[in-house]
C-alpha cells in the first residue's frame, strides 16, 4: 500500500491497515506480512502502534512485518483461551534483531505442525536460558526422545518456538541467535560446536 506525498499525515494509513484487517478476518486469515523499507519511519511506527512484529532480512534490507489476526469470535470459549495465555519471549541475536517466540511446557509440547526455529531452555533466576537452538518442521524435528539425554540432563524445561517458513531465514535466526547464547553449545548447552 503506498499513499501520494499530498494524501500522507491525514491517517489514511491507519485506516487502510484496519480495513485490510477487516478484510482477512472475514476471509479466516490468520496472519498478515508485510514488507518495508528500514528508512519508512511512519508505517514503522504504524506497525508498531498496532502491535506487529518485526523481522530484519539483511540480505534485501527489508523489514517483515507480521500482524496475527484475532479469531476470538471464531474459536470455542476454550481453545480462546487457551490462545490467550499463551507465554511469549523475546530472544535477542547477535544482530540486535529481536525474535518473538512462543513459550510451551514440555509437558504440553507442540500443537503447530509449522516450519520453524526452537529453542529448548529453561528458567533461572535470571531469565530464560537456552539449552538447545534448532530448526526444521516444529512438530516433527523437536524430537524429544532424540533429545532426550540434553532434556533430562540439562533440566529442559519449556520449548520456545518462533514459526517462520522460509529456510535460508531460520537457518540465518539461528546463526545469529547462537551467536548471542553461547550456553546452547556444549557442555553447557546441547549443540555441538561447529
Amino acid at each position: 500500500v503506498a499513499l501520494r506525498d499530498e494524501w500522507q499525515s491525514r491517517g489514511l494509513g491507519e485506516r487502510l491497515f484496519d480495513h485490510l484487517i477487516d478484510i482477512a478476518r472475514q476471509k479466516g486469515w490468520r496472519r498478515i506480512v508485510a514488507q518495508v523499507l528500514p528508512d519508512n519511519a511512519k508505517m514503522i511506527n504504524l506497525f508498531r502502534k498496532k502491535k506487529c512484529t518485526f523481522e530484519f532480512d539483511a540480505d534485501e534490507k527489508m523489514y517483515y512485518v507480521g500482524y496475527d489476526i484475532e479469531r476470538t469470535n471464531e474459536l470455542p470459549e476454550q481453545e480462546v483461551r487457551k490462545e490467550m495465555s499463551t507465554e511469549k519471549a523475546v530472544w535477542q541475536g547477535a544482530s540486535g534483531e529481536r525474535y518473538h517466540f512462543e513459550v510451551h511446557s514440555l509437558e504440553e509440547g507442540i500443537e503447530k505442525a509449522a516450519p520453524g526455529v526452537y529453542i529448548l531452555a529453561r528458567q533461572s533466576p535470571d531469565g530464560w536460558e537456552a539449552i538447545y537452538i534448532g530448526q526444521g518442521e516444529l512438530k516433527v524435528d523437536v524430537d524429544y526422545k532424540t533429545l532426550d539425554r540434553c532434556v533430562s540432563e540439562k533440566h529442559v524445561t519449556h520449548v520456545h518456538i518462533h514459526v517462520d517458513g522460509t529456510e535460508d531465514r531460520r537457518r540465518a535466526t539461528c546463526a545469529d541467535l547462537l551467536a548471542a547464547h553461547i550456553e546452547a553449545f556444549e557442555p553447557h548447552g546441547c549443540n555441538a560446536r561447529f
